[in-house]
């Protein structure tokens, strides 16, 4: 009876603490599971959610042959829409998101596409020089969650090719989970302030953009670059000309204006050359925004990559006859 009496609390402990462990395990699992769950919801359903006046979603539900403006934030920046289409006398929209590169630019074609009715028929393609060096990358959010369950599958495989470290597979954990909660949350508010800022992609006229000052220009240099061009954003570039062509596609590079302090710098002229050569080589048209622009009046540039408001009417302005020219819009 001794012994029996002794071993009871040790017993109980242990089912005390077994049952702690299976409690533990279960809230484990269950929080697991509703993760899971929120991120398949998110992964399958967010893009639903996004502008229809702008960005990748925008474009999509385009439904008739239409010029589309593609690149990161030096096309939002370049472009008048609304000049554009008076022109042009054309239906034009623009897809932009920061950083965006060649690779990306690749993959939003494919997935346009993939539905006559959505595939532009004349296509204005962001030729930034400095993007032909870097490594390709994931900079805006935005694009992840306004891509189709289809496109978000492209950009993680394209994610996980270049970055196959645990931190980048947590990057995609927080994509797919964290990331553009907030849109979300504010739906109905975000959807009107988003819809006051853009003119079908582009920055609405009501946007100012103020430009630079005499010594805030005279400050102003190239962040540093490679000066010898990424072989990937190359690829990427002549897989954008063959798909242009191989869906009767009429394309252009354009290479938005750059302050002069920053274009002449040895770096973006050699990546400028680089673009211009592989243009050739396809027999493609390049464009250097540079050339006929004011790159050297402070009053066109709000930083050192992006046109003022009076910068971008200027460029679109000298624009249209080129775009009036190769597409053959007389």
């Amino acid at each position: 009876m001794a012994n029996i009496t002794n071993e009871a609390p040790q017993v109980k402990n242990q089912r005390e603490q077994l049952s702690s462990a299976v409690y533990l395990g279960a809230l484990v699992l269950a929080s697991a599971l509703l993760v899971v769950m929120f991120g398949s919801l998110k992964f399958f359903n967010e893009h639903r959610f996004a502008p229809t006046n702008m960005g990748v979603a925008g474009a999509l539900a385009q439904r008739h042959p239409y010029i589309l403006f593609i690149g990161s934030s030096h096309t939002r920046r370049t472009y008048q829409i609304h000049m554009v289409e008076e022109g042009l006398h054309q239906p034009a929209f623009l897809v932009a998101y920061d950083g965006i590169d060649l690779i990306s630019i690749l993959q939003i074609l494919h997935q346009l596409c993939t539905n006559p009715a959505s595939c532009p028929r004349m296509l204005v393609i962001e030729a930034y020089s400095a993007a032909l060096s870097k490594t390709p990358d994931l900079e805006d959010p935005r694009y992840f969650f306004d891509a189709p369950p289809s496109l978000k599958q492209q950009i993680i495989a394209e994610y996980l090719k270049d970055h196959r470290s645990l931190d980048s597979k947590l990057d995609i954990f927080d994509l797919i989970v964290n990331r553009g909660n907030e849109t979300l949350l504010t739906y109905p508010i975000n959807r009107r302030i988003l819809a006051s800022l853009s003119y079908h992609g582009g920055v609405s006229a009501s946007v100012a953009a103020p430009g630079l000052s005499q010594s805030a220009f005279d400050r102003l240099h190239a962040h540093e670059v490679p000066d010898k061009p990424n072989p990937e954003q190359l690829e990427a570039a002549v897989e954008i000309i063959d798909f242009a062509r191989s869906n009767n596609i009429h394309f252009v590079f354009i290479e938005s204006p750059l302050p002069g302090p920053v274009s002449r710098d040895i770096h973006i002229q050699h990546l400028k050359q680089a673009f211009r050569n592989l243009a050739d080589s396809k027999q493609a048209y390049y464009f250097n925004g540079d050339i006929g622009f004011p790159i050297d009046d402070p009053s066109m540039f709000a930083d050192n990559n992006h046109l003022s408001t009076l910068g971008r009417i200027a460029f679109t302005h000298q624009i249209i006859p080129i775009l009036q020219k190769e597409f053959d819009l007389h």
